[in-house]
């Protein structure tokens, strides 16, 4: 998308949306779908019990997410951006920081950069 922009003119809304259509797809259901894989590699599926309280939690964050941001959009886009900084903070292990509080510092903050970076290059629209 990012490279469309700069080459061309940004492309139309409807034509955006259907390029993050295309890409939740091919990218965030598969994504989406190891979750379970995690929560069995850390325990929490080892019962049909845990499993089911599993995806019960699963689909309750996502869905109350989604009602936030229908009825209230700014506190649900506030909470999807918490739940997303929490969420690919997970993607970096540096264990060779002295203390836990910079290691989850280091985490967070390269998460909370990650989710910025379309300010950059959109800050009009954002605004």
């Amino acid at each position: 998308m990012l490279l469309l922009v700069l080459l061309f003119a940004a492309p139309s809304v409807n034509f955006q949306i259907t390029l993050l259509f295309i890409g939740s797809l091919i990218i965030g259901l598969p994504h989406g779908a190891m979750d379970y894989e995690v929560g069995k590699h850390l325990g929490l599926c080892h019962t049909m019990k845990k499993t089911a309280l599993f995806f019960a939690i699963y689909t309750l964050i996502a869905l109350t997410n989604y009602g936030l941001w229908i009825i209230m959009p700014l506190a649900g886009f506030i909470l999807f951006l918490v739940l997303s900084v929490l969420h690919f903070s997970e993607d970096w292990e540096d264990e060779s920081l002295p203390t836990k509080i910079m290691f989850w510092a280091k985490k967070l903050s390269f998460a909370i950069a990650f989710l910025c970076l379309p300010s950059i290059f959109h800050t009009e629209d954002l605004s």
